[in-house]
């Protein structure tokens, strides 16, 4: 979705709060495009006699978590110093990233503008 591009939205989040009509992007939430397909989607969601089918079909399609760059580093750098809690921890909750009691991921202002991976690693 070229909005979601052009806002710079965190897809995995964007579905975890349409799917709970959370969404709290404001500059999202100001671009009329956005209103315009945002009603146009709960329309269809109102009408459709089968909504729980299409919302758990999202439960099962859209992670509430993903191993996120700054997590995974955080778990390595204590994993490093000999605590494996936070490791144990992240590891643990992407064996079932569809879990809908996991909360939402923050991620750090400007970590992946800055964060850099290569090939291998």
């Amino acid at each position: 979705m070229p909005l979601l591009a052009n806002h710079e939205v965190d897809y995995t989040n964007f579905f975890i709060n349409l799917r709970n009509d959370s969404i709290h992007n404001e500059d999202l939430l100001a671009d009329s495009r956005f209103q315009q397909w945002l009603d146009a989607w709960k329309l269809v969601q109102d009408r459709n006699d089968d909504q729980v089918n299409g919302l758990n079909m999202m439960d099962k399609n859209n992670p509430v978590i993903i191993p996120r760059n700054h997590l995974v580093e955080e778990a390595l750098s204590h994993a490093t110093k000999g605590d494996m809690s936070t490791f144990n921890k992240l590891l643990n909750e992407v064996r079932t990233p569809y879990d809908r009691k996991l909360t939402s991921q923050k991620v750090p202002v400007g970590f992946d503008q800055k964060y850099q991976t290569f090939c291998g690693t």
